[in-house]
């Protein structure tokens, strides 16, 4: 099973030897919403998560799967 999209991005952020401030820079968003992202305070947009993603050279991909 993966990781939740906030641990994954933070172990991201955490190996990219980044600040949450160096993430949000690269990102345009503020450093706030790099946080509330990798603790899960809110659902982030996608355009929110595409941002964070591609800082890491990462796409956001969507499944939906039946179960």
């Amino acid at each position: 099973m993966k990781p939740p999209i906030g641990q994954h991005l933070r172990r991201l952020r955490e190996r990219a030897g980044m600040t949450r401030a160096d993430v949000a820079t690269k990102a345009h968003v503020s450093e706030r919403t790099v946080l509330n992202v990798e603790k899960q305070k809110f659902p982030p947009s996608l355009e929110t998560l595409q941002r964070i993603a591609s800082v890491f050279g990462r796409n956001v991909i969507l499944s939906s799967r039946a179960r």
